[in-house]
């Protein structure tokens, strides 16, 4: 019998959304449902739900840029999700994530920098129409993000989480289909460089702030990351 390699180094397989759409399945596979969550609320204008906008314009004004770093910090603490979208991609990535550790009071570019260098993943998303769209959850509640003409929205990722030593939340996301409809999205996955270790920023840790998340080489991330079980949270298994 031939031996199962133990990780592709790449995304988990999972079924073919093009193959079910064209079977049109009466019910959603149990690989797309989460059965964890009970006593769903969705939320549609609930003004204290609604998800921040950040006018990148200014940021890069020296008049309004502290007010507007202020709101990028609030954001990026209390929604773990932003409002703002190769090569173009990179020099936004790299202009918010330059902006997100002047916000954490980090003055070094390192990181900012390291994502000018690191890879990016470009990915094409069609999600067929759903004959159950009720079932894909966020949390407890539905929190809907309006698109909003040239603008991009741009979720803190794990990386992030631990370089923030956990100040900042990666958020837990789910696509939202349409049972009539398909939907198509196009995703650009930033990483930093792979000569930058993933662990706390120095500045955030020390006496009285201790580091919550071990650090690891860019090897070591992206190793664990893809030898991951789905059952097991990924953030939680780099906590100290």
């Amino acid at each position: 019998m031939a031996s199962i390699p133990e990780s592709l180094e790449s995304s988990l397989p999972v079924p073919s959304v093009q193959e079910l759409a064209i079977q049109r399945p009466d019910i959603v596979p149990l690989r797309y449902i989460r059965d964890d969550v009970d006593d769903i609320t969705t939320v549609a204008s609930d003004p204290n739900l609604r998800v921040p906008l950040i006018d990148v314009a200014k940021l890069v004004n020296t008049e309004t840029q502290e007010k507007e770093l202020q709101k990028l910090h609030l954001a990026c603490k209390d929604w773990e999700t932003l409002e703002s979208y190769s090569e173009d991609m990179r020099e936004l990535a790299t202009s918010i994530v330059k902006f997100i550790t002047m916000a954490l009071g980090l003055e070094s570019p390192q990181i900012s920098e390291s994502f000018q260098e690191g890879q990016y993943d470009i990915r094409m998303n069609c999600y067929p129409p759903c004959p159950e769209p009720e079932q894909f959850l966020k949390d407890d509640k539905w929190v809907f993000v309006e698109p909003i003409q040239g603008a991009i929205v741009t979720n803190i990722g794990q990386i992030t989480e631990v370089i923030s030593n956990g100040i900042y939340k990666a958020p837990v996301h789910r696509a939202v289909v349409n049972k009539w409809k398909e939907r198509l999205s196009i995703v650009t996955f930033c990483y930093p460089s792979a000569s930058i270790d993933i662990g706390p920023a120095q500045k955030l840790i020390g006496e009285g702030n201790p580091p919550v998340y071990s650090t690891l080489t860019h090897a070591e991330y992206f190793h664990r990351f893809f030898n991951r079980k789905l059952e097991e949270s990924f953030i939680d298994s780099l906590k100290i």
